[in-house]
């Protein structure tokens, strides 16, 4: 498969990855949890309105019959009687089958702060897929995403952040920028009126008990990527009865500290193993040899010497980048993400190493920061959600930052959370809780930011849970749709154990490196 097939690849699997990934590129007050722990208690006042035609972009690809759209009504803080109310997307795709399975899946995305439902290729996606064949799919934008009236806008200022990946800046300049413009956000939106204790797993939880009361639905499945994970474990913690299943793709455990202190291990373990696995293939330990060494040579003259690019913007005029070495290694850590891209790291890593910008030039167009994309991704809703459940007594956490002079994409979540105007340091850890839900646990072996140690953490309080590695994928293992992971998961939903359908994940192999430009890359 030649790189320009690749990338091409991977354009559509970043559309697809709306509706199962997180994007966790580039936050607020404390919030009192024993509102937390209980869903509204009068559900008919957080009804869903039910709103046809579907209003939402790109449901013209769907069959109007095979949708119901709305907007659910929730507080925004539930501890607060005075509280704003916010209006949450919500679509329902309907199974082709005539006679569906009393329990929907219902889909919990990923940032935290993506919004699936933009996307003009979801709802088409998943009506094809195969978790519809005899299940409706409920797909929505959690709270403070795009798309929720009032959203977490602050309008151009996000943008800015690409300002700092486009200059020479060293990493904890580019960490002051980004923070800085984060602190800004915030101030903004609580400025606007915007109640940020609300933004947190605990009230996403509360907002699907809402939901499945106000849609009269017994019980439901959940299907969480990445940070949605630990939004569905909260929400079977307060709604056991309601989750028949849980399917937690790319998992994000309660004891994980994943954008801050263990930022820096979790991406030096996936880059640890890209390195051995293309040592222990023979044709890319020969094409590719000492490749870790060719890593460290290229970060030293990366750090000496700084080269530009010129990259497309969207607007259709070119702007230049300067890429020095934490520029590279963010390049690196959104390949690894894509079980296509990942393909091409050796290569890349080579060539550059060579003096060759080329490849360089073309995945930082097409993957990151890839200016003509615009300055879209997860909302500032990433901001208050990260800091007001992660950001704990930080005394019990201790930086990991002992590999690429600390490098990581959210090096700078730390300075944000800090921030004294907002306390967040005031609110309480959240505490992982046993439950007996049927759970499948999937891990991409090379995932840089939710590693295969977060589904073994959880996997501690699941009793009745099941754990598959995926040795060919990085992050958001189901974005394959139809590859093994997906075809075990479907029979897990059916049969909430281990089958023999599983059997399909012990011939997978790890990944078919790409050689060359122009070669194709071994079957």
């Amino acid at each position: 498969m030649r790189v320009d097939s690749v990338l091409t690849l991977q354009k559509r699997a970043r559309s697809k990855n709306l509706a199962l990934l997180s994007a966790c590129s580039a936050a607020l007050l404390f919030f009192t949890s024993s509102c937390a722990d209980k869903a509204s208690e009068t559900p008919e006042q957080n009804a869903f309105q039910e709103i046809s035609p579907c209003p939402f972009p790109g449901a013209d690809d769907v069959d109007p019959s095979r949708l119901r759209c709305g907007y659910l009504t929730v507080p925004e803080n539930r501890s607060d009687p005075a509280s704003d109310q916010l209006k949450i997307p919500v679509a329902i795709v309907k199974s082709a089958s005539a006679e569906p399975k009393p329990d929907p899946v219902v889909f919990l995305h990923g940032g935290p702060g993506a919004a699936p439902l933009g996307s003009e290729r979801v709802y088409k996606l998943f009506a094809g897929h195969m978790f519809g064949a005899d299940r409706d799919i409920i797909i929505y934008n959690q709270r403070g995403s795009q798309m929720v009236q009032p959203s977490l806008d602050c309008g151009e200022a996000l943008a800015a952040r690409n300002d700092a990946y486009a200059q020479d800046l060293t990493l904890a300049q580019r960490d002051e920028a980004i923070s800085d413009m984060a602190t800004s956000c915030l101030r903004t939106l609580v400025a606007k009126g915007r109640d940020l204790h609300g933004y947190t797993a605990q009230e996403n939880a509360a907002d699907l008990h809402d939901l499945r009361t106000s849609l009269g639905i017994d019980q439901w499945n959940l299907m969480a990527v990445s940070y949605g994970v630990l939004m569905a474990l909260e929400a079977a913690r307060i709604d056991e009865r309601g989750v028949r299943s849980l399917i937690l793709d790319s998992v994000v455990s309660h004891e994980s500290d994943l954008f801050m202190s263990e930022a820096n291990r979790n991406f030096a373990r996936s880059i640890d193993r890209l390195l051995g696995a293309c040592a222990a293939d023979a044709a890319c330990a020969q094409t590719f040899p000492e490749l870790d060494e060719k890593l460290s040579s290229l970060l030293v003259k990366l750090k000496a010497a700084p080269v530009a690019v010129s990259l497309n913007r969207a607007d259709g005029g070119v702007q230049e980048i300067i890429v020095n070495w934490h520029d590279f290694l963010n390049l690196l850590h959104w390949m690894l993400y894509n079980s296509e891209t990942l393909r091409l790291a050796p290569l890349l890593i080579s060539q550059t190493e060579a003096g060759d910008t080329s490849l360089l030039t073309n995945l930082m167009d097409n993957v990151f920061p890839a200016p003509k994309n615009g300055s879209g991704g997860a909302s500032a809703s990433f901001f208050p959600i990260v800091c007001n459940d992660q950001y704990r007594d930080r005394s019990a956490f201790s930086a990991q930052k002992t590999r690429f002079d600390g490098f990581a994409i959210t090096s700078f979540m730390e300075r944000v959370c800090e921030q004294p105007e907002f306390e967040f340091a005031n609110r309480g850890p959240l505490a992982p809780t046993p439950l007996e839900t049927p759970t499948l646990l999937l891990a991409g072996y090379f995932d840089p930011m939710t590693p295969d140690i977060y589904a073994k953490q959880a996997e501690k309080n699941l009793p009745q849970s099941v754990f598959v590695s995926i040795p060919n994928f990085g992050h958001s293992t189901l974005s394959g749709y139809t590859a093994c992971q997906t075809v075990l998961a479907k029979s897990f939903l059916d049969e909430l154990k281990a089958t023999e359908a599983f059997s399909c994940a012990d011939d997978l192999k790890g990944p078919a490196f790409i050689f060359s430009p122009a070669e194709p890359a071994p079957n």
